[in-house]
């Protein structure tokens, strides 16, 4: 069988159609039960997909020819049986075809507008057939360190089809607040299971892309749908309590597992030669996030003993060995969830009293969520790497007391001002402009809400609270890519407006 493997002539296959009989052979086996026969055909299709030269030809061909339709087919079948057995290798290995094929046609159609239509009917196959039901479906059920494959693969898929579809959604709220329940719930079960911090080693290779992924999809919601997202979170007390225990306990592992000793991101060359500001700059050779996503590999269950390995074509993804060294997952994982996570969480706060409020609590006599925040993150993310931790910091402390005096314990808030100032002045004359009209319009709910009657807290002096006005009347979200939705601002109320006049 191995050597049937390494000598696949992949003109042949797609001349004569080979995958019909192959995908044929697969749905008797998984009726029958007869494992050996299904791993040996899947082992097959994922060389020929996954192959690094002749992966993209076959996987068009295998969409054009109709073969995701049985593949979804046995996934809807697979599905039923999520409650009775978790652990299905059918359902691994369809959801691992079915997200490389899919992968394959969206990478190669932003390059080739003529597979535009495919990827488009694709994509609406995928939403008829109920593939996202199926991902939310499996994000409440698979939570052993042994689903985390399959997991991530629908993840994978969910964040395919969220990525092309986000902007047509427009009034399926409902939908959204399905997708955000599913991701906090999923994220919940793996980082505080049964109500306490996950152990380390329990964090896997796999495990740690499955919470990378999550954290992407909340952002590609966050960015695109903030008010779905702000409203979830500010009518719902319980999510804002999952949402506390998921950043603490992810927080927690971090500062467990030194930042400084983490693996690097890969440098982005494209972002550094666009950037706007030398602390952009900075942040890209520190590192942003990662543009691709790796695969998780095949668990032992899945594979039939032979040689073979999947490896997907690294143009489009790679895959590395699953590994329990805490701080070492390679390529760059955990620090890019740490990144994907501060940008959520500093989306999702802006304009959210509510949301800004659970970065006060803290459990008993602990620590707040804040400062377990600051403190698990290493000098380098208050100097070079201040582009990915500071808008979020700002977010926090705009108007909620208690973040403003933990933040000033921990760090040196003059920094955050200069960091702010120093962006303003690389914007465009147009935006600058913007920016100081809204200070001059700014109502008395943006300075600091302490109340005439409370003393000044002894952290924080009051030369400095002038400072503070004008740092907090500058809204950041403002200060994102111009291919962003800004956000409107804020119309003066008439008092300000009296007051404001000579």
């Amino acid at each position: 069988m191995t050597n049937f493997l390494t000598a696949v002539d992949h003109e042949y296959t797609r001349y004569f159609n080979l995958f019909e009989p192959v995908m044929a052979i697969m749905a008797e086996a998984r009726k029958a039960s007869d494992h050996n026969t299904f791993k040996l055909c899947s082992d097959l299709l994922h060389k020929v997909l996954l192959d690094a030269a002749e992966g993209p030809a076959n996987a068009r061909y295998f969409v054009k020819a109709g073969h995701v339709v049985p593949l979804i087919a046995m996934i809807h079948e697979e599905i039923k049986t999520l409650q009775k057995q978790n652990r299905s290798a059918a359902l691994t290995v369809c959801f691992s075809l079915l997200q490389c094929s899919v992968q394959c046609i969206v990478s190669d159609a932003s390059a080739n507008v003529k597979l535009a239509p495919i990827r488009d009917q694709l994509m609406d196959l995928l939403e008829v057939a109920g593939v996202d039901r199926f991902c939310f479906a499996i994000a409440c059920t698979c939570v052993d360190v042994e689903d985390m494959a399959c997991l991530q693969y629908a993840l994978l898929t969910l964040h395919l089809q969220i990525f092309l579809v986000v902007k047509k959604r427009t009034d399926s709220v409902e939908w959204y607040q399905t997708a955000t329940v599913s991701l906090t719930t999923l994220l919940q079960n793996i980082l505080t299971p049964g109500g306490s911090s996950a152990k380390d080693d329990a964090i896997t290779h796999n495990t740690m892309l499955v919470i990378l992924t999550a954290f992407r999809l909340l952002n590609i919601i966050a960015r695109h749908k903030s008010s779905v997202i702000g409203t979830f979170l500010r009518e719902q007390e319980s999510a804002r309590t999952e949402l506390y225990h998921t950043v603490g306990a992810f927080f927690g592992y971090v500062s467990r597992n030194e930042t400084a000793a983490l693996e690097r991101i890969p440098q982005d060359g494209s972002a550094q030669e666009s950037s706007l500001s030398k602390s952009f700059e900075d942040a890209t050779q520190f590192g942003i996030t990662m543009q691709t996503i790796p695969r998780a590999t095949l668990p032992a269950y899945c594979a039939d003993g032979s040689a073979f390995t999947p490896a997907p074509s690294s143009a489009r993804s790679s895959v590395s060995q699953a590994s329990t060294v805490h701080g070492g997952h390679g390529m760059g994982i955990t620090r890019a969830a740490i990144h994907e996570l501060l940008l959520f969480i500093g989306v999702a706060s802006i304009g959210e009293p509510k949301v800004q409020e659970i970065f006060s609590w803290g459990k008993g006599n602990g620590k707040p969520l804040l400062q377990v925040i600051l403190t698990a993150l290493n000098i380098n993310y208050f100097t070079k790497g201040r582009h990915i931790l500071f808008p979020t910091v700002l977010s926090i402390i705009a108007s909620e007391n208690r973040n403003r005096e933990i933040a000033e314990r921990e760090m040196d808030c003059k920094s955050l001002l200069d960091f702010l100032l120093g962006e303003v002045q690389c914007l465009p004359q147009k935006q600058q402009k913007k920016i100081k009209a809204s200070e001059v319009q700014a109502t008395p709910s943006h300075a600091p809400a302490i109340p005439a009657s409370e003393p000044v807290p002894p952290l924080t002096p009051e030369p400095e609270v002038p400072v503070k006005k004008k740092l907090f009347a500058i809204n950041w979200a403002d200060l994102t890519d111009s291919d962003d939705e800004q956000p409107v601002a804020e119309k003066p109320t008439e008092a300000a407006a009296d007051n404001a006049a000579p």
